[in-house]
């Protein structure tokens, strides 16, 4: 692996951990926190994500946190009924992989173009 990129094979992997670890778009900040630490302890991710402070994941969850749905003003079960635990914190999980995704790639030189 290219020690500033993601491969497309790491991209999907990461893809269908977070999609199957959520619930819509939605996944709690513990497992996607779970998640990325999986993958730098298995070398998955570039060098150069391994070496950024803890607190650089934090800021990310802070910035693409979102409130669950609630239940509140309907009869129907919602997330965030059976999840709604004050402590717990969300994030849009697709705007954090496009994230990933493009601070990723590289720009192209003229050359290449």
């Amino acid at each position: 692996m290219e020690a500033s990129r993601l491969e497309i094979e790491t991209l999907t992997m990461m893809f269908h951990q977070f999609q199957s670890s959520a619930h819509l778009d939605l996944l709690d900040s513990q497992t996607l926190i779970s998640l990325i630490v999986n993958n730098y302890q298995s070398y998955k991710v570039p060098d150069r994500w391994r070496t950024l402070p803890f607190q650089t994941i934090l800021n990310l969850i802070g910035r693409f946190a979102q409130k669950p749905l609630s239940n509140e003003g309907g009869d129907k079960l919602r997330l965030g009924q059976s999840i709604s635990d004050e402590r717990s914190q969300y994030v849009n999980w697709k705007k954090i992989f496009v994230l990933f995704a493009l601070a990723s790639s590289s720009i192209p030189s003229d050359e290449v173009l």
